[in-house]
């Protein structure tokens, strides 16, 4: 079953469209992942810093790469960004091929992203 493959993985890549997007779709699986002793990292393409009503990005970008630096920590996960723009990710060959960068250095065992049908924009273009 896919649920033993993802559980023995020694390597795990979780990509998501947003800083905190990676800590929701696999922040459980992440932690339970790195007690058994395996390498998980959070790649977040954005920071997700057009997501706040009130702080212009440039500050919001600055909280979000602090609260991501700070549950990386705490689940033990390693995080990595693209440093794209939110809400402009593109989903073309030169965002691919960033990430396939990230996988051909990593080597993960098991990729978990975005479902590609997502409401989000930025989710989709990640998956």
């Amino acid at each position: 079953m896919i649920e033993d493959r993802i559980y023995a993985a020694s390597s795990i890549l979780v990509v998501g469209a947003h800083a905190f997007d990676a800590e929701v779709i696999a922040g459980p699986l992440a932690a339970a992942a790195v007690k058994r002793g395996a390498s998980v990292t959070f790649l977040h393409l954005t920071m997700g810093e057009q997501g706040h009503p009130c702080l212009i990005p440039a500050h919001y970008c600055v909280q979000k790469e602090e609260e991501a630096g700070r549950a990386a920590e705490r689940l033990g996960v390693k995080v990595r960004s693209l440093g794209l723009r939110d809400a402009f990710l593109p989903s073309d060959d030169e965002t691919a091929l960033e990430v396939c960068d990230i996988i051909r250095e990593l080597k993960p065992e098991i990729v978990i992203t975005h479902w590609h049908g997502s409401w989000h924009k930025d989710h989709r273009a990640a998956a």
